[in-house]
């Protein structure tokens, strides 16, 4: 009996052939793209504080309030120092001016402005940074998802433990998921005007520098577009807390996208994007544009 091996080259051409019949079938399916305009008047203001693997953390601010990072503490004692604690039987003394005290002395707690500390674990070892907030509103902090503790008036300090390095901290001034957009959508290499989808304006296209989604033999994030696999349908909170190396701009070649993603859009928008054979859904949250 003949044996057949199927080589390296004739296993691609096999994979694209069975690619072209799955997109074949899901335009049967799905002709077309409904979007309904949900237009909330109230977004969600937004910042984060990115940490990754041997890099600085970053901020990306919100347009209505400021986070400013204070100082990076070594030791228990300095960041007991930086926070204010007073340690047992001390007599009040004038504080130090910045000259001696090595740095700008922070201000005192108001109620427009808090400090928090973000703990993470660095090549084992613990580190902290210290930051403070001006907004005079209140903010949820949210780590990998999760309510970490809310920040407001009155109450002046939190101290949130991200365990690892590569992190993301994300400051909302609502808790709510106000949404801008949501409906299906569809895009397809056997549609001339219909290869991408721009999430941010609900509309497919051929090629243009607004589209967020490419189909190709990959299905790829373009234009500055990201997008994060997830085990289920996520929240506004998940998607802002995606860490780094999770955001990613190719669903691998010759595989049908399926099950539940995160997406940031070419415009910096925050959404979600479901896979499902002709049937494909997608929600973009109104969240103010970060700095």
């Amino acid at each position: 009996m003949r044996s057949t091996n199927l080589s390296p080259r004739n296993g691609r051409v096999v994979a694209a052939v069975v690619f072209a019949l799955l997109t074949a079938l899901a335009l049967t399916a799905c002709a077309g793209a409904r979007t309904v305009v949900v237009g909330a008047k109230t977004a969600v203001g937004v910042a984060r504080i990115i940490s990754q693997q041997g890099s600085a953390p970053v901020i990306r601010q919100s347009p209505r309030f400021k986070v400013t990072p204070v100082a990076s503490p070594r030791t228990a004692a300095e960041l007991a120092r930086l926070l204010g604690a007073k340690p047992k039987n001390a007599k009040p003394r004038i504080p130090a001016s910045p000259a001696a005290s090595g740095g700008e002395p922070i201000p005192a707690p108001n109620d427009s402005l808090w400090k928090f500390v973000i703990k993470r674990e660095v090549k084992g070892r613990t580190e902290a940074e210290v930051y403070q907030v001006d907004g005079g509103k209140k903010l949820f902090v949210y780590t990998n998802g999760r309510t970490s503790q809310s920040l407001e008036p009155g109450r002046n300090l939190i101290v949130i433990e991200a365990l690892t390095d590569s992190t993301v901290v994300a400051l909302m001034d609502s808790d709510t998921e106000p949404v801008r957009r949501t409906g299906t959508f569809f895009i397809s290499l056997a549609l001339k005007n219909g290869r991408e989808f721009d999430f941010d304006h609900g509309k497919r296209s051929g090629k243009s520098k607004k589209g967020d989604l490419r189909v190709g033999f990959a299905t790829s994030a373009v234009n500055g577009a990201r997008i994060a696999e997830m085990g289920k349908r996520p929240s506004l909170a998940d998607c802002l807390t995606v860490k780094p190396g999770d955001w990613v701009e190719d669903i691998p070649a010759y595989t049908v996208p399926w099950g539940h993603y995160c997406l940031l859009t070419s415009e910096g928008r925050f959404g979600t994007v479901n896979f499902q054979l002709g049937n494909n859904t997608y929600t973009v949250w109104q969240t103010a544009p970060e700095k």
